[in-house]
């Protein structure tokens, strides 16, 4: 099979042949070879599981997809953190409804794998025809596969929300490339049809950065009919923007409640700053995997004292981030090379400036920006502009696959060529000396190396540089022969591929099965599954449900993880023999129940994944952190918190359930706390909600006879009868809404609702609308005459409502813009038969 393919087949043939037909087949290939990291899918009995996947995405996806086949659509959480919203959190996808159709799909496990696994085919594809406006065949095919399969990309399957975001980069850019080719008005509806996929997607630092890229690169490249001139340009990109402003006003229904989200949570003043930013010694991982430490086979951060200080802390956001020296080496070939001046131009600058944007807090304007641009100010983690260079390279490497190619270009440019067979080729000859020497320091002079280490670890922050000196001793060596060999194969393959050699055929063959198969099996792995019965409803959420109004709270089980010496937290984690580390982390992550809706268990203190949740949640959960165990009992009993899972001994003698793979922890049954809803006499005005959030833990606040509330109390609402038995019962309990009956006695009451409080609530007393009220801090009361009375809460929040009309009014504009388009090609196609007749 002959790999080498003219550049001329840049454009679609004219003449049929065998040959032509079979160069059709080559779209199939990045497809394929993007399947194969995630070949799990194929198996119905296991589960994809790495890190937030167990953590959150599992529960998300069972307590979505469980809450559409129950016949709801949730715009509310109940179950979860007291009650919050749901609709405003664009991880959950409500509204990507090609996404929530796939997660309907088959079993529960096979809807869950196809939505993690499907991203990376349809990135593949996606690259593949964007690439293909511009390149040959083979290498857009190649592109295809640097992009989809490189390290950073299919690590993206660890968040479904980032993997399908990416997977709608390359076919953002493949519409704009068709508008600035066709100038239609389907076109421009294509670019926003896909710019609102990606939009609801739901990452930001993706979605801001594809958005830009395309605007950017309208502007600089231009059309891939052919050369045009700056102001043609300039008038592309403004059909780009239009069409990606139309886009963004499609995903309102998404955007709206995100941004009112944003703008009462802790999100735009600096959460996550300084988190994961690329430090520049993790470079390092970019032609070695797993130099620092591996994930997978580790069993603690004990034994990989490289990765917490280059991580910020913790493991890696990206578990990969290898694209490996023959991919950068023929990048490189095609950067240098520049037959397409302005292609190849765009890309160094987008890698370039994507680059440097990583690395985030390590440089000194990307605080700067994050100080004074709100939008950046909202991004967390900025290594995932990485994914902005994977992009780069693989355009490159196709740049450079087509420049291997042309002979005329190499007449055309002879210098320029040489240099980039210089670049090229020195490049991974460079990598491989470097790895040589520094793996032979440590073979052959092991004292002068553990102190350079020693010094490095210092300066970076390890722990116990003594520690990090001798695991370095022993990784670099171990890992040098595979990447010496590389990086050699790959400039032996590149110098002779470019060369004017009887063997140049062969070595370009060679050179592109090197990079597919490097990394495939550097991808191998990234996105493992294990037996879905680890993934089963934790035992010891059933016996919760004795009370089902009853609130549980998890010892220690805060910001995403279990924190380390925390009063109520475990200290013990005991891995089943047959585990690998990886896989016993996925089963203990099952078990915390991060996401309680999956199975029906109400949580009083979760974890805000987005941080979306209101500042006022926020803060009392810190308070809670802050105090000693009485005033965290008095909260957690005031909160209506019957079941707590604490270190054995702390319940007393009352019943207790175990939790499976902890052994110093139980569940405890705590006995009644106070009820979900109940009836309040009298109110308290207290403005400054703080102060709310301390009275809950003070020994002198009584709930029970008093409520308090941030302004005083307006009318009592509902028609007065004569007093009535004092109680409160729920009678009606969904996603969206709640229906309490009442019994007020003489002289009225408040109606407390132990729910959240959130500004998109509205109740209704006895069918007329009544105001809700913020009470205690955090949850949700009405005023109340005295007599019987059917209290209504609903949740229909204003921002969504607009976002709905917004979307819906986008979406026709998209449908008329295709209409008229396909009308016009119709036409025009009539015309040309009634000229030829």
């Amino acid at each position: 099979m002959a790999i080498a393919s003219s550049p001329a087949d840049t454009h679609v043939p004219t003449a049929p042949s065998r040959w032509r037909r079979w160069q059709g087949w080559w779209g199939v290939l990045p497809v394929v070879l993007a399947t194969v990291p995630v070949a799990g899918v194929f198996f119905p009995d296991r589960v994809f599981h790495i890190r937030d996947l167990s953590l959150f995405f599992w529960g998300r996806y069972l307590w979505f997809r469980r809450s559409l086949w129950s016949g709801q659509w949730p715009l509310w959480d109940t179950w979860m953190g007291a009650g919050q919203s749901v609709v405003a959190d664009a991880l959950n996808q409500m509204f990507l409804l090609p996404v929530v159709a796939l997660r309907l799909l088959g079993s529960e496990v096979v809807g869950f794998n196809l939505w993690v696994a499907v991203p990376f085919p349809l990135t593949a594809l996606g690259a593949y025809l964007f690439f293909r406006g511009r390149f040959s065949r083979p290498a857009s095919a190649l592109g295809a596969v640097a992009f989809a399969i490189c390290g950073p990309v299919i690590s993206t399957g660890n968040f479904p929300n980032l993997s399908w975001s990416v997977a709608a980069m390359p076919w953002v850019l493949w519409a704009g490339d068709r508008l600035l080719a066709g100038r239609r008005p389907a076109d421009l509806a294509l670019l926003a049809v896909t710019f609102t996929f990606q939009a609801l997607a739901g990452e930001p630092v993706s979605l801001t950065a594809t958005g830009a890229l395309a605007f950017v690169y309208a502007a600089w490249v231009g059309s891939p009919a052919g050369e045009t001139g700056w102001a043609e340009r300039m008038r592309g990109a403004g059909r780009v923007a239009a069409g990606l402003a139309l886009g963004l006003a499609g995903a309102a229904i998404q955007l709206l409640p995100l941004a009112g989200a944003v703008r009462d949570s802790w999100r735009p003043y600096g959460v996550g700053k300084d988190f994961w930013s690329l430090h520049p010694l993790a470079l390092a991982e970019l032609i070695s995997p797993h130099l620092f430490g591996d994930y997978f086979t580790s069993t603690s951060f004990s034994a990989l004292p490289w990765m917490p200080p280059l991580n910020s802390g913790r493991d890696p956001f990206f578990f990969s981030i290898y694209f490996g020296t023959a991919l950068v080496a023929l990048a490189t070939f095609g950067a240098v090379a520049g037959w397409r001046r302005r292609w190849s131009g765009f890309w160094i600058m987008a890698g370039a400036v994507s680059l440097a944007a990583a690395f985030g807090t390590y440089t000194p304007f990307y605080p700067l920006l994050q100080a004074h641009v709100p939008v950046i100010a909202s991004f967390r983690f900025p290594v995932k502009f990485l994914l902005v260079v994977a992009l780069a390279l693989a355009a490159l490497a196709s740049a450079g696959w087509d420049g291997l190619l042309g002979p005329d270009r190499r007449a055309a440019a002879p210098g320029r060529y040489r240099a980039a067979q210089l670049c090229g080729v020195a490049l991974p000859v460079l990598a491989g000396v470097v790895t040589y020497l520094v793996s032979g320091a440590c073979l052959y002079f092991p004292e002068m190396a553990a102190r350079a280490f020693f010094r490095l670890g210092a300066d970076v922050g390890v722990s116990n540089p003594a520690a990090g000196a001798s695991y370095m001793l022993k990784s670099l060596p171990e890992s040098s022969t595979e990447v010496m060999l590389l990086a050699l194969g790959g400039a032996l393959f590149l110098a002779v591929a470019s060369a004017r050699r009887r063997e140049t055929r062969l070595a370009q063959v060679a050179l592109y099965v090197l990079i597919g198969v490097d990394l495939s099996v550097a991808a191998w792995g990234i996105n493992p599954t294990f037996d879905a019965r680890y993934f089963r409803q934790p035992d010891w959420i059933s016996a919760t449900r004795g009370d089902d109004q009853g609130r549980f709270y998890f010892g220690g089980k805060f910001d995403g993880t279990l924190v380390e010496h925390d009063l109520d937290g475990p200290r013990t984690f005991v891995r089943p023999f047959d585990m690998s580390p990886v896989d016993g982390r996925g089963a203990l992550s099952v078990q915390l129940a991060f996401i309680p809706g999956a199975w029906h268990a109400r949580e009083m203190l979760s974890y805000d994944l987005a941080v979306l949740w209101p500042r006022t949640f926020d803060l009392a959960v810190a308070r809670f952190r802050q105090h000693g165990r009485d005033a965290r009992d008095r909260f957690l009993w005031r909160t209506g918190v019957r079941y707590r899972v604490l270190p054995t001994g702390i319940g007393g003698n009352r019943p207790s359930t175990p939790i499976t793979y902890f052994t110093d922890i139980r569940l405890f049954d705590w006995g009644p706390a106070f009820p979900r809803v109940f009836i309040v006499p009298q109110a308290t005005t207290i403005p400054d909600v703080r102060r709310q959030i301390d009275e809950l833990f003070s020994p002198s606040f009584d709930p029970a006879q008093t409520v308090m509330l941030t302004a005083p109390a307006p009318q009592a609402f509902g028609r007065e009868g004569p007093a009535a038995e004092v109680g409160a019962r729920i009678v009606d309990d969904r996603a969206n809404g709640v229906t309490v009956e009442a019994g007020v006695p003489q002289g009225g009451g408040y109606l407390l609702l132990l729910d959240s409080f959130a500004p998109g609530w509205r109740v209704t007393v006895d069918g007329t609308a009544a105001m809700v009220l913020r009470a205690n801090a955090l949850f949700r009361a009405v005023r109340l005459t005295p007599g019987r009375h059917l209290v209504v809460f609903h949740y229909r929040p204003l921002s969504f409502l607009v976002g709905a009309g917004v979307s819906a009014a986008s979406g026709l504009a998209m449908l008329v813009l295709w209409a008229v388009g396909r009308g016009k090609a119709a036409r025009r196609g009539l015309s040309q038969v009634r000229v030829s007749g």
